[in-house]
This record gives structure tokens, sequence and C-alpha cells, in this order.
């Protein structure tokens, strides 16, 4: 997700790559390794405060604190083919931040489901 303070070269909605460019390498942090598995600590919460409201929109802004659930709405395009141009969808997410925070190895996503998944 893309901060409002990266305003250098943001993602086009039309852009084959979105998704992965919202997150540039150099806000994301160190990957660290324990035993053979390896962790990438999660972005600060102030990163999460400050979403791009285009990209996503927090319902409660407020609510973004260590061991809180809170709730937002994911804009995203319906499909991924590079030259078509789909129709943007919004998508109901909701997150509960670690209560050690930054999360020392990342966070969790979790897809409760839906029609065709």
């Amino acid at each position: 997700i893309a901060s409002k303070k990266d305003e250098k070269n943001p993602p086009s909605r039309s852009d084959a790559n979105f998704s992965s460019r919202l997150l540039r390498r150099s806000q994301r942090p160190t990957r660290t390794k324990q035993g053979n598995v390896s962790f990438e600590p999660a972005m600060p919460l102030d990163f999460f405060k400050n979403v791009d409201p285009e990209l996503f929109e927090w319902v409660n802004p407020n609510e973004i604190a260590p061991g809180v659930a809170t709730c937002g709405f994911l804009n995203a395009r319906l499909g991924a083919l590079p030259d078509v141009n789909y129709p943007m969808v919004k998508v109901y997410v909701c997150v509960k931040f670690a209560a050690i925070q930054p999360a020392p190895k990342g966070n969790i996503a979790v897809h409760c489901g839906g029609p065709g998944s």
C-alpha cells in the first residue's frame, strides 16, 4: 500500500504492476532469519495511518493501534491482464495489529472467502 508521502512515482491504476508498485523497495523493512525461516518485519503503524485513501480507506483510522482490530476498503481492479481496462471494486478488509509494534515477524493476511473463491 502506498503512503501519501510517496508521490515521486505514484502507481497508476492502469499499470499492469499496480499492486507490486504500491510498496517500494526503499519502504520495506529488512528481512531477518530465525532458524530456517526468513521473516520480514511489518511496516510501522504510522505507515498504515498514512495510506493513500484512493488505494485504501480505513473505516476508522483512529483505531490503528497495537493489539486493535480495524477495517477498511481496498480499492482494487477487478482483473490483472495488462491491456484490459477493468472496473474498480471495493474489497472489505479487516486487520488486527500485533500488540508488539512493529511486528517483528511481519503481518498475517487472511481471506475469508466469497463467491468463486
